[in-house]
């Protein structure tokens, strides 16, 4: 006759059985479940399944295998010992400590930490000199103030330079109208005293005529 374990205690004893080998790196004095609620398993006989309980059981077995795959050989031995009838819980109190296994472990952290810290340094010491590079006057950082400078100054140059003209040009074209102003005046004088001889000339002809005509 066919016999078969119970699936749903075997689920639960593996579930304990990975949760103990997970929690291997620290003490823990608790028996997970309690010694006075273990359950075994119960034999059943596959005769009395029903078809869609055997496909079940077929289906939670494939699951299972594919589960233990993930695991060690020594883990799944630890696994199958634990999902057996004869399976006696380990007072973990019997056990050797653990507490040389934890201070490697602490010392190979704190050696990665360290390690990590020395990284950190350096390259903070790297970024710290690239700043201090970049913190150093250089030609390339004055051309831009010079070339604005140049250019603001060759802007004022040339603003003055056409202020000088416009004042320069309005005292000349100012002298060339006194200068006119005087030519016309000594051109009226000139003309004044013309006329004045005209004029006397003229009397003096009418003087001469008129002397003439009482001879």
């Amino acid at each position: 006759m066919i016999r078969y374990i119970d699936t749903a205690w075997l689920s639960r004893s593996f579930s304990i059985s990975v949760r103990q080998l997970t929690k291997s790196s620290r003490i823990d004095t608790r028996i997970d479940p309690p010694l006075s609620e273990m359950q075994f398993p119960k034999i059943i006989d596959e005769s009395s399944l029903s078809d869609e309980q055997r496909q079940k059981l077929i289906t939670e077995k494939l699951e299972m295998s594919k589960k233990m795959k993930q695991f060690s050989r020594k883990q799944q031995e630890e696994i199958e010992n634990i999902s057996s009838q004869l399976y006696t819980p380990r007072n973990p109190l019997e056990e050797p400590s653990k507490a040389d296994l934890i201070k490697q472990r602490i010392a190979s952290i704190e050696k990665r930490l360290e390690a990590q810290k020395r990284r950190e340094e350096l390259h903070l010491l790297v970024l710290k000199e690239k700043q201090k590079e970049l913190l150093k006057p250089q030609i390339r950082d004055f051309k831009r103030p010079i070339a604005s400078f140049l250019l603001l100054a060759m802007a004022t140059y040339m603003a003055l330079q056409y202020m000088w003209f416009s004042f320069e040009g309005e005292e000349n074209v100012r002298d060339k109208e006194n200068l006119t102003r005087k030519y016309e005046e000594k051109i009226q004088q000139l003309l004044d005293e013309q006329r004045e001889l005209v004029d006397r000339k003229e009397d003096e002809e009418k003087k001469k005529k008129k002397q003439w005509w009482l001879w």
